[in-house]
């Protein structure tokens, strides 16, 4: 009896536990003040859709139709980060590519511009604060985070100066159903294929940057910065995640769509 007991007992607390890791997703008729109290790391996510603060009591649908902008590329995005188990690939590929390019390039902008930077004033804060031994480990930290910045800034440009202009190019002969023997010669030299073997994890180094403050670090640097900077490191790489995963997992297998699309266009004109 006392065993039937014990188990309805662990039977419940389980259904708690569901319940309450259960996410419900964002819905249009929620307002945006509501959004972000539901999850306040979603500001800067709602800032690359285009949202900015001054929305008073508008629902996430009311500011996107007076902003003319598409509410439910808008939702799956803030679901998609805001919880990790939503993604669904099938309804964002549906999406115009131009729309998730666009989002891709404001990524881009907010890392170069606003995320890295407050990570680098965090940095030079710690060498300001440290002494001796301290400053020597926060240069070298300094300088792996510069090699870092390097990289990321190339594969940004690749993107930009490469692969979104060509994707555009690919997306426009599909739309007007042409084909230049130029673009089938593209397709065949640098197809998207080619970007998804060299697109590297950049989330890599970012883990091995939060190694080096937690492992390395000595006990006399300043605990308090050395934390807001872990804390900012962590919340990059979760950014970054999750823009890979937009790339691999929406982008890629479209633009890998467009371009049989454009490969049958050609056969076409050739029969």
């Amino acid at each position: 009896m006392q065993q039937k007991l014990h188990i309805k007992k662990m039977n419940i607390l389980n259904n708690v536990i569901i319940n309450k890791n259960t996410m419900l997703p964002i819905q249009s008729n929620q307002k945006i003040t509501e959004i972000i109290s539901l999850d306040y790391k979603l500001i800067p996510v709602l800032s690359r859709l285009g949202i900015s603060f001054g929305f008073g009591n508008e629902t996430i649908e009311e500011y996107c139709i007076k902003q003319n902008m598409d509410v439910h590329f808008a939702l799956e995005i803030l679901n998609s980060y805001h919880n990790p188990n939503y993604f669904p690939s099938n309804r964002l590929s549906e999406f115009k590519t131009e729309l998730i390019i666009q989002y891709l390039l404001r990524s881009h902008q907010y890392f170069l511009y606003k995320k890295i930077p407050d990570i680098s004033i965090l940095i030079n804060e710690l060498i300001a604060d440290g002494k001796d031994k301290s400053v020597q480990n926060v240069s070298l930290l300094n300088n792996f985070f510069k090699e870092y910045l390097h990289e990321i800034e190339l594969h940004f440009n690749e993107e930009e100066v490469n692969v979104f202009p060509y994707i555009r190019e690919l997306q426009i002969s599909v739309t007007n159903k042409t084909c230049s023997v130029e673009l089938t010669e593209k397709i065949k030299e640098q197809s998207i294929i080619k970007f998804e073997k060299d697109h590297s994890n950049l989330e890599d180094k970012i883990h091995d940057l939060k190694n080096l403050i937690m492992k390395y670090f000595p006990p006399i640097i300043n605990q308090y910065i050395s934390q807001k900077l872990l804390l900012e490191l962590f919340r990059f790489e979760k950014d970054l995640s999750d823009h890979a995963r937009m790339e691999d997992q929406v982008l890629i297998p479209k633009v890998k769509i467009l371009e049989q699309e454009v490969i049958s266009q050609a056969k076409k004109h050739i029969n």
